[in-house]
């Protein structure tokens, strides 16, 4: 088995709350870098605003132990997604 297949099997198999957790610290990891390298101060408070809004979300999810319902875990990608979006309207703009 390949390692593609074998991370889209384990991802097949785990709950929407680890998905949501592995989802929250790849996203954190990444907008940290690039707050690293980000050379305006505008786009350091923006990383930073959403760095803290991001780990915001995974402290709520570390705390809760229960697993999140389909409804619950769409809401909180739609949260995720919005925080996205307005870096990039706010960078753009």
């Amino acid at each position: 088995m390949s390692k593609a297949q074998k991370w889209q099997y384990e991802e097949f198999y785990l709950t929407n709350r680890f998905k949501l957790i592995k989802l929250l610290l790849s996203e954190i990891i990444f907008l940290d870098n690039c707050y690293k390298k980000a050379s305006c101060e505008k786009e350091k408070q923006l990383l930073k605003s959403a760095v803290d809004k991001l780990d915001y979300l995974l402290m709520r999810q570390e705390q809760n132990y229960d697993d999140l319902s389909d409804g619950d875990f769409k809401m909180i990608l739609m949260i995720i997604y919005g925080i996205l979006d307005n870096i990039i309207e706010n960078l753009n703009g």
